[in-house]
């Protein structure tokens, strides 16, 4: 009988160790399912976290296109307009250099048609005849002549 108790206590054992073998194998298989679980939730919140993170990038990348452009369109605006306030510049330049030539031209003869009518005395002449004309009778210079007549 005590054969027959050791052989059922070593069929129990066999079948106690293919128990246990067979629970370490389910909690095996359950521990790994959940370790898959785990990671494809890992996997989605970073799929997630990635694609917000594109948004943002691209928001970003729009709003730096968006400044480069304007600040090419300002330069070629202030460029534009320094071109015309040149061409302004060298207008209003040359008007004033062809007023300052009028001016003087205008000086020139009427220190011109001064100098022909008031004669300075001749130190050396005795002719006082010459001395004393009057400044209606003196002769007109060319120039006073042309800015008399530019003036009419």
């Amino acid at each position: 009988m005590v054969n027959l108790v050791l052989f059922r206590a070593g069929s129990a054992g066999r079948t106690i160790n293919r128990f246990l073998a067979r629970s370490v194998d389910t909690a095996r298989a359950t521990a790994y399912a959940d370790t898959i679980d785990a990671l494809y939730a890992v996997i989605a919140d970073q799929r997630s976290a990635a694609a917000a993170l594109s948004r943002r990038v691209k928001t970003v990348l729009m709003i730096v296109i968006c400044v480069l452009l304007v600040t090419v369109a300002t330069g070629v605006a202030q460029t534009i307009a320094l071109i015309r306030l040149t061409g302004e510049n060298t207008a209003q330049q040359q008007r004033i250099e062809q007023l300052m030539l009028n001016q003087q031209a205008t000086l020139a003869s009427f220190f011109d048609t001064d100098s022909s009518i008031v004669e300075m005395p001749n130190r050396g002449s005795a002719n006082p005849s010459t001395a004393d004309k009057s400044p209606g009778s003196a002769p007109h210079s060319g120039a006073a002549k042309r800015a008399h007549s530019k003036a009419h």
